[in-house]
């Protein structure tokens, strides 16, 4: 059987999951973690002869309109998790930021994420963690109302994952805007521009509140 036949079965399904959560759930480094996963999702799109915007990445979807949403839902992301949930978290489990997060007053360390985050976290990993996961995702487990809910947490489990360089708190932290970004994605009826415009501004805000504070 062909490897494009067999990725389109259920069975070629299971397993390109079940190695996904693998190294999105690993001990390994992020600098591993997100290029092997950036290679199994491409890999996988490009064997089974998928294109980009099959999983709602449209250049001309980013419209004034859809960058505006994007903002004002990362400056809500940024309210809520900066003054409740971040707060609560802090009382209730551990976790620091590794010091390569230490750019207070550094504007070369700023302008650096910055380019990280607008680069590998605004549309790698909303091509990886929504385009590609919940689209694979629901090969496997359709998309009636409980199916959707699965997709939700599922990603959000393994974005969460990603981030257990910064301990308990970073994974549920991450975890959380994993599921809020899938819910958006999903509403957005499977589109990638409000998702990639939230995650990237939401980023840019918090590294701009650590060069500040």
């Amino acid at each position: 059987m062909q490897l494009e036949k067999f990725l389109q079965t259920k069975l070629g399904a299971s397993l390109e999951m079940l190695l996904f959560f693998a190294v999105a759930m690993s001990t390994f480094q992020l600098g591993i973690i997100i290029p092997i996963l950036i290679v199994l999702a491409i890999g996988s799109l490009k064997i089974r002869k998928l294109k980009y915007s099959d999983i709602g990445f449209i250049k001309t979807d980013f419209k004034l309109k859809r960058i505006l949403l994007g903002v004002a839902i990362a400056f809500f992301y940024f309210a809520m998790f900066h003054f409740l949930i971040d707060p609560f978290l802090s009382k209730s489990v551990n976790g620091n930021l590794p010091a390569v997060f230490d750019i207070k007053g550094n504007i070369q360390k700023l302008i650096i994420w910055l380019i990280v985050t607008w680069t590998i976290a605004a549309f790698g990993e909303e091509i990886i963690f929504r385009g590609y996961l919940i689209n694979r995702l629901t090969n496997l487990i359709g998309e009636s109302f409980p199916a959707k809910i699965m997709l939700v947490v599922l990603s959000g489990l393994a974005f969460g994952f990603v981030h257990y360089y910064q301990g308990i708190h970073g994974i549920i932290s991450a975890g959380l805007i994993g599921m809020l970004q899938a819910i958006i994605y999903l509403i957005n009826q499977k589109k990638l521009e409000v998702p990639i415009i939230a995650h990237g501004a939401y980023d840019s805000i918090c590294f701009v509140n650590l060069f500040f504070c």
